[in-house]
């Protein structure tokens, strides 16, 4: 019964490809009687017409409109059914740490293309600061982190893998003293932007102006290599 409906199914499938019984027929390897007996069966089954006949011409009405995408999904399922899952397949649940900045453009990139290689490995992303987050990958609370990198060394039991350089500026009244690592100031002398380190206070993101300094600091990926 059920390998009976799948093939009126596609019978159906195919008339409203090719537009006639006749041209159904000749793609399916049936007469046009026997195509139209097919459909016949099949609106049996369902209970409504899915042709609007005239003379020896049927065009498919708007329940035959509503039923195509459906006797697809169906023959399709159907076509599934002889597929055995693949073991080697990899499979489970992957967790992420990631920084703010990261997760709508580098993270959401790189999720992307893996649900595209690895469509059957869940993702769990846990948002945080870096410093967080390196101590949850150290205590294995997930399995991944796109972080700052840090100023100490890494574990030995970790791989860091850059992703980008950001430009970073930061900026202060011209009346303060400069620091150590050396200042550029504009030329109305109220602002300068200093060369400190990440951590300093006054870091944001951004680009400087014509005369002001630039630096790059890496936001990275540490992932665990067990």
């Amino acid at each position: 019964m059920l390998a009976a409906v799948i093939s009126e199914l596609k019978t159906f499938i195919t008339v409203c490809k090719h537009g006639t019984f006749a041209a159904a027929g000749d793609r399916i390897g049936l007469t046009q009687s026997a195509v139209s007996s097919q459909i016949k069966r099949l609106e049996e089954t369902l209970g409504f017409q899915l042709f609007d006949r005239t003379g020896r011409s049927a065009t498919l009405n708007a329940a035959g409109q509503a039923t195509l995408p459906r006797a697809e999904e169906i023959c399709a399922l159907f076509s599934k059914l002889g597929e055995l899952p693949d073991e080697r397949a990899t499979s489970g649940l992957l967790r992420v740490g990631s920084i703010a900045s990261a997760q709508p453009t580098l993270l959401a990139r790189a999720l992307e293309r893996l649900r595209g290689a690895f469509p059957l490995v869940r993702v769990h992303v846990s948002p945080g600061v870096s410093m967080h987050l390196m101590d949850d990958l150290d205590a294995g609370k997930i399995d991944a982190a796109v972080i700052i990198r840090p100023p100490f060394g890494m574990p030995p039991d970790l791989t860091w893998q850059a992703l980008l350089h950001e430009p970073m500026c930061s900026s202060r009244p011209g009346r303060f003293p400069r620091p150590e690592t050396g200042a550029r100031c504009s030329s109305n002398s109220r602002f300068c932007a200093t060369t400190g380190p990440r951590s300093a206070a006054g870091w944001s993101k951004g680009s400087c102006g014509a005369r002001g300094w630039r630096s790059t600091t890496p936001s990275s990926w540490t992932r665990s290599r067990g």
